[in-house]
């Protein structure tokens, strides 16, 4: 008889996407009505406008479950879309936020000191 398969991980982490680039904060968080959040991150596109994409740290796996449920409402007349990402995701956004490119132009240090790399097709710079 074959033992029944490890149960799988539940990351803490969740994409919110589909909302448009005006979309703050705050309305994110009231989307996420009675789901504990720890920490919010809006995506920052290199033009130095948002995505309109975020991303959330939520306190404790039922956050998460409760979150997942709330995939394809609607933000206005957006629908949005809530997954799960795995934390590296999370971080380098999180990271990212106040070292964008902006305009082609790097917000801090140079550009020997600059990685670029792509999320959702998208071009940053990472300062090291």
């Amino acid at each position: 008889m074959t033992p029944p398969p490890e149960p799988t991980e539940i990351l803490l982490n969740l994409k919110i996407s589909g909302a448009s680039n005006n979309t703050t904060e705050e309305e994110i968080e009231e989307f996420l009505f009675g789901i504990k959040v720890d920490k919010l991150v809006k995506e920052i596109a290199p033009n130095g406008r948002s995505t309109g994409n975020f991303y959330a740290k939520c306190i404790a796996e039922e956050d998460v479950l409760e979150a997942l449920r709330y995939n394809n409402r609607k933000i206005g007349n957006r629908l949005i879309s809530v997954e799960s990402v795995q934390d590296y995701i999370f971080e380098m956004n999180e990271k990212n936020a106040d070292i964008m490119s902006v305009d082609g132009v790097i917000v801090e240090g140079d550009y020997k000191d600059c990685m670029r790399y792509f999320i959702d097709g998208s071009v940053y710079s990472l300062i090291t």
